[in-house]
């Protein structure tokens, strides 16, 4: 048996050898040196137990290593990172904190490790008070902070505080959740942020100091402004020598210079505040367009051609700012002429997009003149700029007016641009968006009396001829077309074979006169004695002596359809309809003509002067009131037709003198029209807020004046957009053909439309009297808006007018304003008659069906 166990152990020694050295190479891996075991030390098994060993050693020591270079890194970014970074754990323990925290927070590591995070980041005083988010949410749920950044002052050692922005991160390691903060220092951020509010602060003072600058420099130069103008212009009403008008007439042209300079500086300091009003009013597109053209015809003798072409695919009743467009194309083609020496000037307007709603105009100016360098071309839309400022010199300007222009027309939901060549002239082009106007919102005339009128018109110029059978088609006048002289005897002479004669003859005026007037002569000796001829010229107009008897009618192109209107009911024997179709700016105003008693509060000598030698011209009774004060005290003792009232004057300003009169009236209302000479954007509100019914900016122009004075005396009549006679009670309110029209002669849904409206028009009413009886004046403006939209379907255009009047009306309660139950009163009555009118329309269907 001794034998036995002696060879046991000799065969088991080596193999427990080597097993206990695996056993004592397991028990060192943890310190992952990288030390391996010797292969080939026991059995077949330890062997593999030692491969496997010596590879999880040199495993583990790689990973150890990974670790200790990982942790080095981020070490060293701990180490240089400026923000503070801070690790805890949910009782607020610090476990890591990074230098920057020492140097942004005041403590050291070891401090800071015997204290709670919150106690390094916030103060006693805030502790205990527990108000700030950061103490909240540190004290009760560390985990509320992830995700969110806070910008926050936090306190340092020495108990100063600074501005901070802190974010939290959450991790688990080792079975416990660790949140990080990261915490900058943000003072120079916020001091920064404080600079830039400072700044910000000094450049609206800046703004206003300007805005206020702006507004006095404008009173105080259209005061003497005003003086100069109006009583240059009462001069050149009296008896001058040729020499004296002449003087005269060069005075009136600069102080109409200077007043559109100072427009032009008041209209971009309003486009710069954001100020700039834009109306949206229904007008006429070719007659604003037609009219900029004829205003700035060339002087007779330049050699420049001025021509002008509408799309006849171009619908003409548009709504809009009039005046805005105007200013656009009168900037462009002063523009075009002044730089153009010789050759051509095109206006045109064509579609650009169409839809239901509105239709998009692409407007363009060429000329043949100078031209602008490619480098220069973005160059001139910025303001006070110009391509070369030598032009400056010769042909004057501030360099405001494309600046202008590009910001109108962005108003205008468009685009401006340029292509121009040195030597070859310019195109300047620009795209605008307007809706369709109904035709009931436009002026329209009555010409029924036009229907089947046969007109006869010898055009050589395509477009033009084209665009003259657009508008007479408009107004269901059946044209004949013929380009050349030749063409129109022969269509005359057809005629009368055909027993078919034209009732008129539109003709241009180089064919008319040609060989001395021999078309005329013709005609009033051989074919047509009695037929109208209507000569349409170029802006240059022949003497009258040498026009033949034959001539009715002179029409300067573009031309005004007005005009045209006019010459073809003078053709057909009938007065011209002045009550409606009026171009916008010249129906006269003070319809009645009737001499008013005005009192004018003026303090200035010079404009007490101007004002009252132009109503006394007129003849009207004027009494004057130096101030505010005289104004009150006189106003009480009389009553008047109206009151000019000075908005600046000593003592007493215009708007406490209107809120005095307004108190002395009573139930009675006296027309106040404002008159000042500040121009800047709000001043027509803070009027009309003011108790004023109307406006007027100095220097006065007569025009403007009497519109003013139409206004205020007569603010119950159709507002200006539509110019038709007043309805009286046996005149229809419901157009039956314009609502087809707009329906696409859809009887079907016309009666729908009616029967909708005579089931609701009611409660639409008495929404708009409750409004008008205790609510406010924007709730009345909405509800009169309603139904101004709802009669719009039917063409009832006064009762649309009279709703757009209430729409309008501005300040104080409505209940209070004897216009507004004035207009209620005349809305309701209207309505009501429109409703008896579909009713008996919807009986009369009834029947028929």
């Amino acid at each position: 048996m001794l034998i036995g166990i002696v060879a046991l152990y000799a065969l088991l020694r080596r193999p427990l050898a080597a097993l206990q050295q695996c056993t004592d190479f397991a028990e060192r891996l943890d310190r992952a040196t990288g030390e391996t075991l010797p292969a080939g030390t026991g059995s077949l098994e330890t062997d593999r137990l030692a491969q496997a060993l010596n590879w999880a050693s040199l495993s583990l020591y790689d990973q150890r290593s990974a670790l200790a270079e990982s942790e080095a890194h981020t070490g060293a970014i701990m180490s240089a990172a400026i923000d503070a970074v801070i690790t805890f754990d949910t009782f607020g323990n610090v476990i890591e904190y990074n230098p920057a925290a020492e140097r942004m927070l005041g403590w050291t590591l070891t401090e800071a490790r015997q204290r709670p995070v919150i106690e390094l980041l916030v103060t006693r005083s805030e502790r205990e008070r527990d108000e700030t988010d950061l103490v909240h949410w540190l004290s009760l749920r560390f985990d509320a902070v992830v995700g969110h950044h806070l910008q926050l002052d936090l306190c340092r050692k020495d108990g100063s505080l600074f501005p901070a922005e802190l974010a939290v991160t959450a991790s688990k390691m080792k079975g416990r959740t660790l949140f990080t903060a990261f915490v900058s220092d943000i003072s120079e951020r916020k001091a920064i942020q404080e600079q830039i509010m400072h700044a910000r602060d000094a450049a609206e003072a800046a703004n206003c100091a300007k805005s206020d600058f702006l507004a006095n420099m404008s009173h105080e130069i259209r005061t003497p402004m005003n003086a100069i103008m109006g009583m240059t212009e009462l001069a050149l009403d009296t008896d001058l020598t040729a020499e004296q008008r002449e003087y005269l007439s060069l005075v009136k042209q600069s102080s109409d210079a200077l007043l559109r300079l100072i427009d032009d500086i008041l209209d971009f300091s309003k486009i710069e505040a954001g100020h700039l009003d834009f109306e949206r009013i229904p007008f006429s597109l070719r007659d604003v367009v037609g009219g900029v053209v004829r205003t700035l015809r060339p002087k007779p003798g330049k050699p420049v051609e001025l021509r002008c072409h509408i799309d006849p695919a171009v619908a003409d009743a548009v709504l809009g700012d009039p005046m805005r467009l105007r200013q656009v194309l009168t900037n462009l083609l002063s523009n075009a002429l002044k730089f153009t020496e010789r050759g051509q000037v095109d206006v045109s307007v064509t579609l650009d997009e169409l839809t239901p709603e509105a239709q998009g105009l692409r407007f363009a100016v060429r000329d043949t003149g100078i031209g602008i360098p490619l480098d220069k071309q973005t160059l001139i839309f910025d303001a006070f700029s110009q391509a070369d400022t030598s032009t400056t010199r010769k042909f004057g300007g501030t360099g405001l007016g494309l600046a202008i222009c590009t910001r109108l027309v962005q108003c205008m939901d468009g685009t401006i641009g340029v292509t121009s060549a040195p030597g070859e002239g310019s195109s300047f082009h620009f795209t605008a968006r307007f809706p369709r106007a109904l035709g009931s919102e436009l002026a329209q005339p009555d010409t029924r009396s036009l229907d089947n009128m046969s007109v006869l018109v010898i055009e050589p110029d395509t477009a033009a001829r084209e665009d003259l059978a657009a508008r007479l088609g408009h107004w269901h006048v059946v044209p004949r077309l013929c380009a050349d002289l030749d063409g129109g005897i022969g269509a005359i002479v057809s005629a009368e074979t055909e027993a078919r004669c034209f009732q008129a003859l539109l003709v241009d005026l180089e064919v008319a006169r040609r060989d001395d007037w021999a078309l005329v002569h013709t005609l009033s000796g051989e074919y047509s004695p009695e037929l109208p001829i209507i000569v349409l010229h170029d802006g240059t107009a022949p003497e009258a002596k040498t026009v033949p008897v034959g001539v009715s009618s002179l029409i300067a192109r573009p031309v005004q359809s007005a005009l045209l209107l006019d010459a073809l009911m003078a053709a057909l024997g009938m007065r011209p309809d002045r009550s409606a179709g009026m171009p916008s700016g010249t129906q006269a105003p003070l319809r009645d003509n009737r001499p008013l008693n005005i009192l004018l509060a003026e303090d200035n000598p010079i404009n007490q002067t101007l004002a009252l030698r132009l109503l006394e011209r007129l003849g009207h009774h004027v009494e004057l009131a130096a101030n505010g004060i005289e104004a009150v005290a006189v106003a009480a003792q009389r009553r008047f037709d109206v009151i000019l009232m000075d908005v600046q004057m000593p003592h007493m300003g215009g708007f406490e003198a209107t809120r005095h009169i307004r108190a002395q009236d009573g139930q009675r209302h006296t027309p106040i029209v404002a008159m000042t000479a500040h121009a800047m954007a709000g001043d027509r509100e803070k009027c009309i807020e003011a108790g004023m019914d109307g406006y007027v900016s100095k220097p006065i122009q007569v025009p403007a004046l009497l519109r003013a004075l139409d206004e205020a005396l007569d603010p119950s009549a159709a507002p200006p957009v539509s110019r038709r006679p007043d309805t009286s009670a046996d005149e229809s309110r419901f157009d039956r053909m314009f609502m087809l029209g707009n329906l696409g002669g859809d009887e079907a849904l016309m009666h729908d439309i009616i029967t909708l409206f005579l089931r609701d028009y009611r409660s639409t009413l008495d929404a708009l009297v409750q409004a008008f009886a205790g609510g406010t004046r924007e709730e009345l403006a909405t509800h009169a808006h309603t139904v101004k939209g709802i009669v719009r379907n039917f063409g009832a255009t006064r009762a649309s007018g009279i709703a757009a009047q209430l729409e309008r009306a501005g300040g104080g309660t409505p209940a209070e304003d004897p216009r507004c139950a004035a207009w209620v009163e005349q809305l309701v009555e209207e309505t009501e008659a429109l409703a008896t009118e579909l009713r008996a329309v919807e009986q009369a269907a009834r029947k028929v069906a």
